[in-house]
């Protein structure tokens, strides 16, 4: 029996405890999706939610390579996505700007598990869900869909929900 103040739903955690544990034990990336700034695209439920909001990694012939990502939702469900990439022989001012908005990214693994604060707004109403997902075992950096976000399973958010009682009780 928990004996901290932490919820679960879904795969949505809630309780101060639950929170201080997501937010602040460094064990996880923690994302901000506000659903209470409009969409850009008429007729879809397309969003992009910024620039640059995570790398993830991938292993080639036994090397790690990242991949600058940034957090989508469409249909329903959370991916990381890319714009594509452009070659270049020179290395200036705007590179150097990539370069520095990337230094503090978060880095995401394959089966790695995420957090996504998802802001929504109902009426007048705003509220903040902070819900769990793991990142999709396949990742493919030549796709604009980097990786898929999956919903932790119940058994996945009772075993975040433990680590988090025994995390409070530290």
């Amino acid at each position: 029996m928990m004996k901290n103040d932490i919820k679960i739903s879904g795969n949505s955690i809630g309780g101060r405890q639950g929170w201080a544990y997501i937010c602040n034990s460094a064990k996880f990336a923690v994302l901000k999706a506000d659903f209470s700034v409009p969409t850009e695209y008429e007729n879809s439920d397309y969003r992009n939610f910024g620039n640059n909001v995570a790398r993830i990694t991938w292993n080639y012939r036994g090397h790690e390579n990242y991949k600058t990502c940034s957090l989508d939702y469409e249909d329903g469900e959370f991916s990381f996505g890319s714009a594509g990439c452009c070659l270049s022989a020179r290395f200036g001012f705007s590179d150097a700007l990539e370069l520095v908005a990337d230094a503090n990214l978060p880095i995401i693994r394959p089966n790695d598990i995420v957090a996504i604060a998802k802001i929504v707004e109902h009426n007048e109403d705003k509220a903040i869900l902070l819900e769990l997902f793991k990142l999709s075992e396949r990742v493919d950096v030549n796709c604009m869909t980097v990786a898929r976000l999956i919903p932790l399973t119940d058994e996945e958010m009772k075993k975040v929900a433990d680590d988090a009682d025994r995390w409070c009780r530290r």
